[in-house]
């Protein structure tokens, strides 16, 4: 093959297909095309965070007291929310209501509150008791 040869085989690689099955799109087509599939993705991206799912967290004691060793009697309890709102929660606060002092605590008693981020919350009733002892 020679050089024109060569030229004219590129050439006619370049055009588009003229055949009877040939794909012809316009730009306008493409535009409506790409559109679409990004209101499909959004929507499927919507549905599967909406899904609601459960996880473990872990919890804490919040604002702890110096002088005092706090002792949970679970280091994770079972929550359940929306994937978008579980995957953003790390750990669930425990607060002490009222007095600190030495003692057992418990959820059951209205002595503990939990503080849970809005949209997730407990997947069953829990026992959970802080113990409260002076360093």
């Amino acid at each position: 093959m020679n050089r024109k040869h060569i030229e004219a085989q590129n050439e006619t690689d370049r055009q588009q297909p003229q055949g009877e099955f040939a794909v012809r799109r316009s730009i306008r087509a493409n535009i409506i095309a790409a559109v679409v599939c990004l209101l499909l993705a959004f929507v499927v991206w919507t549905v599967v965070m909406g899904f609601r799912d459960s996880d473990h967290v872990s919890v804490r004691i919040l604002n702890p007291e110096e002088g005092y060793q706090y002792t949970l009697s679970t280091d994770l309890v079972e929550v359940e929310g929306s994937l978008a709102v579980l995957r953003s929660t790390e750990e669930i606060g425990v607060r002490l209501i009222g007095d600190n002092g030495d003692g057992v605590y418990r959820l059951s008693d209205n002595e503990l509150e939990l503080e849970l981020p809005e949209g997730i919350q407990l997947t069953s009733d829990i026992e959970l008791t802080v113990t409260v002892k002076a360093k």
